[in-house]
């Protein structure tokens, strides 16, 4: 395969946008450069997924080597700055508060139109603040393009150190919690969406009220565009201070004319220029998802994100299960993070059988059946259902179970995996 390499310069406050071709790779020579609130180390080669696009903001004169790009232009109109004033106004707030005890730093919330930025703009106020030494609890509520887990689910987990091109959906963050709605479209299940999302805030409520660095550090809420009933049934449960619209003036202005039960301040914020610059939008948001799900399967090593899938063979000790919850028993699915306690449910075995190719599975932190009954609150990571075959054994026919994982191995940590109600459709080539 033939690379072609190219050297280019760019002046203080401007942007250089490259659009990945196969094989895409960046290099910065000199001069400081960011990538959505994190620096970028210089003479460190940078990979780029074939179809993703990548804004660098040169803080100071640089000079890098692009490799492979399929676009690649500089850019004079940026929001970086706009970003970073926004984010000195919250860091004074979280400064404010450090050392009186009790007090809690904002909550922020962050909302607008499909594909005005939310997701970037977030990215830059969590790596801004991690810069200044804080730990905030980012939750995301996005359903197609989720930063912390994979599609059809929402997430939340503390992050503690930066979030990079080379770790962008890496595990850099600790385990996360997860609850899957088994679609990708919150008004498609609106009422198991809602009942998720007021279930994470109170698990986030608990995890501030045990760490006073995250109590000090604040919340960061992705939501993606919701009617205002259900923005302020956000807003209520996750306690929100500040609310940030993306590039929306008429979402804005009712926002900002909606009594909520508590004072909430909000503001407008301009969208990322020249998103997106994919010519294939959609295989850039699959390519996402299937980038998400590489790292957080098991065996997959965070410094290979995108490592090839092998197949793994599972023996019939290894069970597929169906958690169904007694408040939601259309739902299908229970998500991670409660115990039976609190939310009272059953578990069901599930026949394996081949319909159910490239369908992905949760595996669970369990060593029995009772241990499912007890607690679902870990996902040990996923893996994706390949086949199921039959073959003659010694002692008469054997099951076997087809899995594709990112690495090869003798087998998972747990024998019980867990229908999530995802089916990712294949790898594009």
């Amino acid at each position: 395969r033939h690379s072609t390499t190219q050297t280019r310069q760019s002046h203080s406050g401007k942007e250089v946008r490259i659009i990945a071709g196969d094989g895409c790779s960046f290099k910065v020579l000199f001069g400081r450069v960011e990538w959505n609130g994190a620096q970028i180390a210089t003479n460190t080669i940078y990979s780029i997924a074939q179809n993703m696009w990548v804004s660098l903001y040169a803080v100071d004169d640089c000079e890098m080597d692009v490799t492979n790009p399929s676009h690649y232009y500089i850019g004079s109109n940026s929001v970086v700055e706009e970003y970073y004033n926004l984010h000195t106004k919250i860091n004074e707030n979280r400064n404010s508060i450090k050392e009186i005890q009790g007090e809690t730093a904002q909550n922020i919330l962050i909302t607008g139109s499909v594909r005005s930025g939310k997701g970037t703009f977030a990215m830059h106020l969590v790596n801004y603040a991690v810069r200044e030494g804080y730990t905030p609890l980012v939750v995301d509520l996005n359903l197609k393009t989720n930063l912390i887990t994979v599609p059809g689910c929402i997430g939340c987990s503390v992050v503690s150190s930066p979030i990079t091109p080379n770790t962008l959906l890496d595990c850099n963050t600790e385990q996360p919690i997860v609850f899957c709605c088994g679609t990708t479209n919150a008004e498609e299940k609106y009422a198991l969406f809602s009942h998720y999302a007021k279930v994470m805030s109170q698990l986030c409520a608990e995890k501030q009220k045990s760490h006073v660095g995250i109590a000090k550090s604040g919340t960061i809420v992705r939501c993606p565009f919701l009617t205002t009933e259900g923005l302020k049934e956000v807003v209520d449960c996750y306690n929100i201070d500040l609310i940030y619209v993306m590039d929306n003036e008429q979402l804005y202005n009712d926002i900002h004319t909606t009594q909520f039960s508590h004072p909430v301040g909000s503001f407008i914020v301009h969208k990322p220029a020249g998103v997106p610059l994919c010519t294939n939008y959609d295989a850039f948001v699959r390519r996402m998802q299937h980038r998400i799900v590489n790292n957080y399967m098991c065996g997959c090593c965070p410094e290979k994100p995108l490592c090839p899938r092998s197949n793994v063979i599972l023996d019939d000790t290894y069970k597929l299960i169906l958690i169904k919850s007694f408040k939601h028993e259309n739902s299908g699915y229970l998500p991670i993070g409660q115990t039976q306690v609190q939310n009272p449910f059953d578990v069901e075995d599930v026949e394996i059988n081949s319909d159910m190719k490239n369908n992905v599975l949760a595996v669970l932190n369990c060593d029995s059946m009772e241990d499912v009954l007890k607690n679902t609150t870990t996902v040990l990571g996923f893996v994706i259902f390949e086949d199921f075959i039959v073959l003659p054994g010694e002692t008469g026919i054997e099951k076997k179970t087809i899995i594709r994982s990112p690495n090869p191995l003798e087998g998972l940590p747990s024998h019980f995996m867990c229908a999530t109600g995802m089916k990712l459709e294949q790898d594009i080539d």
